[in-house]
């Protein structure tokens, strides 16, 4: 059989390569007529006692047996590590249950834990269990046994027949997963009062249907990795985040978590503009909780800084010990604001993209799919247990709506789906079969774009009784300045995460489409956010006739790592690392602070603009705090007084400098420590205050 150790899930493979035909020979078939189930005839010791019948020829004799994979779960300390359990019986999860989270609950975490969380599945795969004879018949209706030489490889009677039975094969075994393993830890766990979220498994490892265990969560997790990258795990095809949020949507989960920032690149130098972009794509996707990866627990005190991280050189260093972790709440509260927004209402998704039958990979996450419109996965227990048809739209039973249903995989539909499908056409759902969907057919469907711009934008919608709003972020990579077209109703407002104003947006209407204007720096986004019509004031555009570069600086650093002890005074403002403050002082890590001061002709407000930063600034005006900056662009608002008036900016940097200064010393002279770091003779890296530094009035 083509490929069948994919078909038969014994591994994961693409669907597109095992449905490559392949020209064989009839004679190269097992019939099944010519087999002989010789079981009766083994006996204790393993041999067999079979006499082939007279004249038959030559035979073939399979042997099948189970043992354990040997697998073990890890990381784990040594008290805390065994054999992983057997998925496939709900014997297995009550073992592992009792035995850990279970006895963990009824013990030390008695009424203090409120949730448990399953990581990534990490376990490998599994092709058996020991009753799996019986579950297959109770599930498949057929005894399993004559044909388990499919399971090998052969081709019983014809590849068509064969490749229906794997096909059952693959539906049996992930149902087996769903329910004795996923529902059935949910279950255990729902009885001691926890909480369950767990993470993406289908379609990464093992083969099981991508969206139906997330029914079991109550907070289906996927995970997503910094930096964004191409073909490794920053990209969305490594960990697929869509699956997950479709599974949210049609099962009526609110929420949406995901292991967020982790990272193979453990560098001390991670950048919220760098965090804030990543978070972005993947909040778009339909992340609405984040979950870091990692928080690290120092309770020691005394101790170097920056302190131990994850405990190996991956994930992004979330801990006390950080330069900027004073400046936490400023990015928390920013994710938090994105996450509420992200919790309220129902997206507004176009297409139901039906995945087929077959149990499989994941869909290609760049597939092509008009731009301008949402699509969601759809699985077959969705398609015949939760799907309804209302004034021609599809419908969950918690009120997901879709306008369409596209079967790009049309050709090895079972009976009963077709016969599902055309019972919700006659019922007036609209259905698109092929390989493709245009915004040709759709908009023959009669549907409009939510959303269009001349450039790429990364976007979402969502709607709720009274009110609707587009989450849009700029594209990887890039600015956004231009125009957006929406299709709402409502006045617009802008609603910034970042510092949590809101504001009326100038627009212009057209029928149905709104028209507005939005500046979107590197990792910039906003939401705009229509409502029935309110007196909020519109966002000021300042139009400086005047730009004054402000010169002339102090800096001064705190004592005891190696910078002068006595304020600095600056003509120019470089990186740190290029400024005359010796070699110790060229690698400082941490916060120093800038001072100058400027005159203006009368009160009022003007736009400060810091220009380049690495990486948080703390600003104050004659004393008075104005404002903390920590992604692109680094410009605020601030009130100024006629006359002179004093500017303070205390600028954070990371811990990478020092990390690579420290690590080519002796370790007794060294005033960090880490587990794992920058290596001796990294190059620094540039942090400080770059400036220029400019007003607008």
């Amino acid at each position: 059989m083509n490929d069948w150790q994919g078909r038969s899930g014994s591994t994961l493979r693409a669907k597109e390569i095992y449905q490559d035909k392949t020209c064989q020979s009839p004679e190269a078939f097992i019939q099944a007529s010519r087999m002989q189930d010789l079981s009766g005839q083994m006996k204790a010791d393993g041999s067999l006692a079979w006499t082939a019948p007279e004249g038959s020829g030559s035979w073939t004799i399979l042997r099948f047996g189970h043992v354990n994979s040997g697998h073990q779960n890890s990381p784990a300390p040594a008290e805390a590590t065994g054999w992983e359990c057997n998925k496939l019986d709900p014997r297995g999860a009550e073992v592992q249950f009792s035995n850990y989270v279970g006895r963990l609950q009824d013990g030390p975490l008695a009424g203090t834990a409120s949730g448990m969380l399953m990581d990534s599945w990490e376990c490998n795969n599994q092709t058996w269990t020991g009753r799996m004879e019986e579950e297959f018949k109770t599930r498949a209706g057929h005894s399993l046994r004559e044909w388990m030489p499919a399971l090998a490889g052969y081709v019983i009677d014809n590849q068509q027949v064969t490749a229906s039975f794997l096909d059952e094969w693959r539906r049996v075994k992930s149902d087996l997963y769903n329910e004795n393993f996923f529902k059935r830890m949910t279950d255990l766990a729902h009885e001691k009062g926890l909480e369950v979220q767990f993470e993406t498994a289908a379609g990464d490892v093992v083969a099981m249907d991508l969206l139906e265990y997330y029914k079991y969560a109550d907070v289906p997790m996927a995970e997503f990795w910094q930096p964004l990258s191409e073909g490794f795990v920053g990209d969305l095809n490594f960990k697929p985040i869509k699956p997950t949020a479709s599974a949210a949507h049609i099962y009526g989960k609110r929420r949406v978590a995901a292991e967020s920032f982790t990272s193979f690149e453990l560098t001390w130098d991670e950048h919220w503009e760098l965090l804030k972009e990543v978070a972005n794509l993947n909040m778009t996707e339909g992340i609405t909780h984040n979950v870091f990866h990692t928080y690290t627990h120092n309770p020691q005190v005394g101790f170097l800084p920056p302190g131990t991280s994850f405990g190996a050189p991956i994930g992004t260093p979330f801990l006390r010990g950080q330069t900027w972790w004073k400046y936490m709440p400023y990015f928390t509260t920013y994710l938090a604001r994105t996450s509420y927004l992200l919790e309220r209402g129902l997206p507004v998704v176009d297409v139901l993209w039906y995945v087929g039958d077959e149990v499989t990979h994941k869909p290609d996450q760049k597939a092509s799919f008009p731009k301008g419109y949402k699509y969601d996965y759809c699985n077959p227990d969705v398609l015949f247990n939760r799907l309804s048809v209302k004034d021609g739209q599809l419908v969950t039973p918690d009120g997901q709506k879709y306008s369409v249903l596209w079967i790009p995989d049309n050709e090895n539909l079972a009976p009963a789906t077709v016969s599902r499908v055309r019972k919700l056409m006659a019922q007036g759902a609209r259905v698109v079969l092929g390989p493709s969907i245009t915004a040709a057919t759709l908009g023959i469907l009669g549907l409009q774009p939510q959303l269009w711009a001349d450039e790429d934008i990364l976007w979402a919608h969502r709607q709720t009784s009274g009110a609707e709003w587009f989450y849009i972020t700029a594209p990887s990579g890039k600015d956004f300045h231009g125009t957006v077209a929406l299709k709402a109703d409502g006045q617009p407002e802008i609603w910034d995460a970042v510092s949590g104003e809101i504001h009326a947006l100038l627009y212009q209407r057209e029928g149905e489409v709104v028209y507005v204007n939005l500046d979107l720096e590197h990792a910039g986004n906003c939401f705009v956010v229509f409502r029935p019509e309110t007196k909020k004031a519109p966002l000021k555009e300042l139009k400086p006739a005047k730009v004054q570069e402000l010169k002339n600086w102090t800096l001064s650093f705190p004592e005891g790592w190696g910078a002068p002890e006595k304020p600095v005074k600056l003509k120019e403002l470089k990186a740190w690392k290029d400024l005359p403050l010796g070699e110790e002082g060229k690698a400082f890590s941490g916060t120093a602070v800038y001072e100058t001061s400027f005159t203006l002709p009368k009160a009022g407000e003007v736009v400060l603009d810091l220009g380049r930063v690495d990486m948080i600034a703390d600003v104050q005006v004659n004393g008075q705090p104005a404002g903390v900056l920590w992604a692109s662009p680094y410009k605020l608002t601030v009130k100024g007084k006629a006359g002179r008036n004093t500017l303070r900016i205390a600028v954070t940097g990371t811990w990478f400098n020092r990390l690579a200064y420290d690590a080519a010393l002796p370790e007794a002279q060294r005033k960090t420590w880490t587990l794992f770091g920058p290596e001796p003779g990294s190059p620094l890296r540039e942090s400080g205050l770059m400036g220029p530094v400019r007003l607008l009035y």
